[in-house]
């Protein structure tokens, strides 16, 4: 897990390497000061639902060179502490990927134990619920899962984490190769991938209590309070675009699940 220090250390290094990256990145921040920043200024906080706390920054990287997809969200915690420590999370080139069926993949990311967050990932059924980690389709009654990936599938996890900041609010990110994901052919499906245009369909989740088989897939998926955020045609901006502040959640979500595996890799 990364701390607030790890991140400070880094971001220096992470500020340097951007210029040289490919790819699309998509980043939204309601802190005035960084406004200017966002990647789509005519996004505002009608897009979101705060019912799991206040979600304060998101930024979303996909580079269509290497299949490198990075997620990080930004969390403050409720009135009784409660803070967003699970999502599900589908994207798409530009669509709103809410009930579209068997063409995107489901990501699940659980950061409710201790220890590294873990990640599934599904065939998303097109149902606007929960429900892909254990129902493959939105056709009335329970239809097998489509189970594609999780933390137990090689080379997939790049990176996940949940960490606190210096201001108390959380961040959870991930970075995965999601080739493995994208080669699924078959009825259109197009897994997780964006370029210039951007739908996001996620929902943060607190108080989660979950539960895995032997194979690393999900068998529970309770929590208690659920927030959201739901766009379509989000507009991105080249990986080598301005970013905010070395110690804000875009230095983080522009690279810095890259930087630590080249780290832990000498």
């Amino acid at each position: 897990m990364l701390n607030t220090k790890s991140i400070l250390g880094l971001s220096a290094l992470l500020i340097a390497g951007v210029a040289n990256a490919t790819g699309n990145h998509f980043y939204y921040t309601n802190d005035p000061a960084n406004a200017g920043l966002n990647t789509d200024p005519s996004i505002g906080r009608g897009s979101f639902g705060d019912a799991a706390g206040t979600i304060n920054a998101i930024s979303t990287f996909y580079d269509s060179s290497t299949q490198e997809f990075n997620w990080y969200s930004n969390h403050s915690s409720m009135a009784d502490g409660a803070v967003a420590n699970a999502f599900w999370l589908v994207v798409s080139d530009g669509p709103n990927p809410k009930g579209i069926s068997g063409q995107l993949a489901a990501i699940y990311f659980d950061a409710s134990k201790a220890g590294t967050p873990k990640v599934s990932v599904y065939g998303y059924n097109g149902v606007n619920g929960s429900s892909s980690w254990y129902d493959g389709s939105q056709d009335s009654g329970t239809q097998a899962a489509v189970k594609i990936a999780n933390s137990l599938t090689a080379g997939l996890v790049n990176n996940a984490f949940s960490t606190v900041e210096a201001n108390g609010t959380t961040t959870l990110g991930m970075s995965l190769n999601v080739s493995g994901i994208n080669s699924k052919v078959g009825n259109g499906f197009e897994g997780i991938n964006f370029t210039d245009n951007l739908g996001i369909w996620f929902h943060p989740v607190t108080c989660t209590d979950s539960a895995y088989d032997a194979q690393g897939f999900l068998t529970k998926f309770d929590f208690r309070d659920q927030g959201w955020f739901d766009i379509a045609g989000g507009k991105t901006a080249p990986k080598g675009a301005p970013v905010p502040e070395p110690a804000s959640i875009a230095a983080i979500g522009l690279g810095i699940a890259a930087m630590v595996r080249r780290k832990r890799s000498k």
